[in-house]
């Protein structure tokens, strides 16, 4: 992992993310921290999705998929 990149997050939340896997040419999946809550963005698939739904994975959309404590989040391709 090199650093952690903002990848969503409005009005004072934050979401960092520290990535694990990363795609060529894009998409990454890894851990994010939430400074809020997460479940804005968590997956339905029977939701339209447009850019304020999902956190940018460097060019997919990850969802928060397990909850590992303290605000930290594991997050991935639905």
């Amino acid at each position: 992992m090199e650093s952690a990149s903002r990848i969503g997050g409005k009005e004072g939340q934050s979401v960092w993310f520290l990535p694990t896997l990363t795609g060529i040419p894009d998409c990454a999946i890894g851990y994010a921290y939430f400074t809020g809550d997460p479940t804005k963005y968590e997956y339905h698939p029977d939701r339209n999705l447009d850019s304020n739904d999902y956190l940018d994975g460097y060019g997919c959309a990850v969802f928060p998929t397990i909850e590992l404590g303290d605000g930290w989040w594991w997050v991935d391709r639905p």
